[in-house]
């Protein structure tokens, strides 16, 4: 029995505008988010859906709203599935985390499997955290397709999981972009990756995480 879970990356966020680093601060959606969001419902308005959940932050369940917008499904509410908690870093700039963190923010860069926001939750726990939400959900959707509304740090976790890649090695595995469409089916217990950060669909509309990340 297979189970394919859809996850959709939230649209261009308020943070994400400013290049600060949301975490759990409760941003919405920034203009361009709104129009991506838009763009993904209609991308997948012929893909047959059973059934959604969505981190409780404002910019990924407003992205899986929209996303289902020709669906007639209302996402519920799944804080497993909410971006990583930031700690001191929650809401501060990129370039004020650096010139104030400059060695946790250089480990975040170039080892994020090993990483842990200053006071905040590791990328090691919030994979726990993570990988315990989706094997939840696989198992109350069993044989379904069931869209998720997350973050950026949790799909490249999830990513992880499917290409058999350690978490402490989750630096080999791209982000992925905004409102984009990443595709995993699970079947007798086994991950594969069907779809990668797919955004095509948005054209000129394209956003992605800064490189200062």
């Amino acid at each position: 029995m297979k189970t394919t879970v859809l996850l959709v990356r939230h649209g261009q966020s308020l943070g994400n505008l400013r290049e600060s680093f949301l975490g759990h601060t409760d941003l919405d959606l920034s203009p361009l988010g709104v129009q991506q969001a838009t763009l993904l419902g209609e991308h997948l308005k012929d893909r047959p859906i059973d059934a959604a959940e969505a981190s409780d932050l404002q910019r990924a369940y407003h992205t899986a709203v929209a996303a289902l917008r020709y669906h007639g499904i209302t996402p519920k509410e799944n804080a497993g599935f909410r971006e990583i908690f930031a700690g001191e870093w929650e809401n501060l700039r990129f370039d004020d985390i650096a010139a104030t963190y400059p060695d946790e923010w250089s480990v975040w860069r170039t080892d994020i499997g090993r990483a842990c926001p200053v006071g905040g939750e590791s990328v090691a726990a919030l994979a726990e955290r993570v990988y315990a939400a989706f094997d939840d959900l696989v198992t109350r959707y069993a044989g379904k397709t069931v869209l998720v509304g997350t973050h950026a740090t949790p799909i490249r976790l999830l990513k992880c999981r499917a290409l058999s890649i350690p978490v402490a090695d989750a630096a080999r595995v791209p982000w992925a972009p905004n409102a984009s469409l990443t595709e995993i089916a699970v079947e007798d217990g086994t991950l594969t990756l069907v779809r990668d950060g797919e955004d095509a669909f948005l054209g000129e509309l394209h956003s992605a995480l800064s490189s200062k990340v």
